[in-house]
């Protein structure tokens, strides 16, 4: 953290949008490992990508404990964690996961992230600053967040690192997988927008010449492409979507179509995409996910590849909104 960082203002939308990317890009990394590598890949030691998910839930469970203890003002109650003793209890808690099935885990590190969620939102600024009085030190809960946020993206790495040293290829991985990374990185993204002040939604520019109206209008517009090729894979069909001469020049064009639009009438607009997306997919067994069919910009696509379009472009623009365009934050 550079020094004019740290004299910036307390602003919990940017601690909170920071915490949203980084599970996205945690999530994201679980995308196009098949179930086999999923349970069975060793991205250190005897650690599976499935041991981490549950990993990052035992300890989104942890913290939820403590929110709670805090906010009932109960610090000194709060339990800290033997630092001796830091790697048998993450056994522990590994073992106890070792047994869960996919969807299992999967609905677990997303009720336990609710959780989180829930209570952190349940703080004021001033008690999210806070030191508490424990009994092992001093902390504040925004440093907790911090410590959540860092903890995603160090096991992100770790998944990263892993697949390009073994040179995994993508594959069709569990579709409960592929579904939690899309709420995640929409969630990034939802994060990201409460960045920006709601007067300032139509007229600050976030990226180029770009508003974030614009920016939301032209996620809009290939979430309804993508959501229209998954219809027509949902009834068996290849998809019969509109092709494109250059990304620039479809993007200039679906832009432009939109400048005159209100900006609740883009926010409509996007949460209809994302419905009409998801209930595609609905319709779309594991199995039909990796049946392949010609694509409109390649030879051809599966229904797996279709949606990971959605996922990336979503986080791609939540971490764009979150740290101004720099690719190196």
């Amino acid at each position: 953290m550079t020094n004019q960082t740290a004299a910036l203002p307390f602003d919990r939308r940017q601690l909170f949008a920071r915490l949203a990317v980084a599970r996205a890009q945690f999530m994201i990394q679980l995308v196009g490992l098949d179930e086999d590598m999923l349970t069975k890949g060793a991205v250190f030691e005897d650690w599976s990508p499935a041991d981490l998910l549950g990993h990052v839930q035992a300890w989104d469970m942890t913290y939820a404990q403590r929110f709670t203890m805090a906010l009932a003002g109960r610090d000194a109650e709060i339990p800290g964690v033997d630092m001796e003793t830091l790697a048998e209890h993450n056994e522990t808690l590994r073992r106890e996961r070792r047994s869960w099935t996919t969807e299992q885990l999967v609905s677990a590190t997303t009720d336990a992230r609710s959780q989180v969620i829930d209570l952190l939102g349940r703080f004021s600024d001033a008690d999210l600053q806070r030191q508490l009085q424990l009994t092992w030190g001093s902390p504040t809960v925004a440093a907790w967040v911090e410590r959540l946020r860092q903890h995603d993206a160090d096991h992100a790495i770790d998944i990263e690192t892993w697949q390009k040293a073994q040179e995994i290829r993508a594959s069709i991985g569990p579709k409960a997988i592929l579904l939690a990374s899309l709420d995640a990185s929409r969630a990034a993204l939802m994060a990201a927008v409460d960045l920006v002040p709601p007067d300032q939604r139509t007229t600050r520019l976030v990226l180029g010449d770009w508003t974030l109206k614009d920016v939301l209008g032209h996620v809009v517009d290939w979430e309804w492409w993508i959501a229209d090729a998954l219809r027509y894979i949902s009834v068996g069909q290849a998809p019969q979507v509109e092709s494109y001469e250059t990304i620039e020049s479809w993007n200039q064009q679906h832009a432009a179509a939109r400048k005159t639009e209100s900006w609740g009438a883009v926010w409509s607009d996007f949460r209809a995409a994302r419905d009409a997306l998801m209930a595609a997919l609905a319709g779309i067994s594991q199995d039909a996910l990796a049946v392949r069919h010609p694509a409109p910009d390649a030879e051809s696509r599966s229904a797996y590849g279709w949606a990971y379009i959605a996922l990336e472009h979503d986080l791609e623009h939540a971490h764009g909104l979150l740290t101004g365009g720099n690719a190196d934050e």
